[in-house]
């Protein structure tokens, strides 16, 4: 129903739409049609916002150190952060788990040169520090997702200078797919780019 304020309406009178513009009044037409709102683009869109969404809550633990860097620089948090740069590891209708990004930064990554878990379901994770004077005592910080449970376990840090990982998994963990995202921290708080390995246990139980 429309508003008079004097001379000026506001609001729908049959099909035209009162309105103002900076102060003008004006007038339009209301459309024929609606465009659908669930076409297919948009709901692939809908879908690739609600499972990254739901990702960011899942690797919560991770990116709050990860990207919180980025997140200052940008001043937002490390949740938006998140979302805005993993937005293309939606492919198809799932996540690309080797895409997700958990952490960037300038320092130097390691590269993973080995993951088992035994029979005591002890995860053991190896890799190459490139060890130096300066970044012995950079702390490597690992964490493993597994999606089914929608699970993510923060492993204890340790020195580059150790070049290993050893840490029981949950025992729900086992008998499923992982995914292990890490990286590097300065002791200036700033993290290196995210590095991943992929760890199948559908062989152990």
């Amino acid at each position: 129903m429309a508003k008079y304020r004097g001379e000026e309406k506001s609001g729908k009178v049959g099909k035209v739409i009162y309105s103002s513009w900076h102060g003008r009044p004006y007038q339009r037409s209301m459309p024929e049609s609606v465009a659908n709102p669930r076409t297919e683009a948009q709901q692939a869109h809908r879908n690739a916002f609600a499972a990254i969404s739901k990702l960011s809550s899942d690797l919560k633990e991770a990116h709050l150190i990860g990207l919180h860097k980025m997140a200052q620089k940008e001043q937002l948090d490390t949740y938006s952060v998140f979302k805005k740069i993993n937005k293309s590891c939606y492919i198809g209708s799932a996540i690309s788990y080797p895409h997700v990004i958990i952490s960037k930064g300038p320092v130097d990554e390691v590269e993973i040169t080995s993951v088992k878990v035994d029979e005591k379901r002890v995860l053991h994770v190896t890799f190459d520090g490139g060890v130096t004077e300066k970044n012995s005592e950079d702390l490597f910080g690992l964490f493993v997702y597994c999606p089914e449970l929608r699970k993510c376990h923060a492993l204890q840090p340790v020195p580059r200078a150790v070049e290993t990982v050893t840490e029981e998994l949950p025992e729900a963990f086992i008998g499923q797919e992982l995914h292990l995202y890490g990286f590097l921290q300065d002791d200036k708080g700033r993290t290196s780019d995210t590095i991943y390995a992929k760890l199948d246990t559908s062989s152990i139980l």
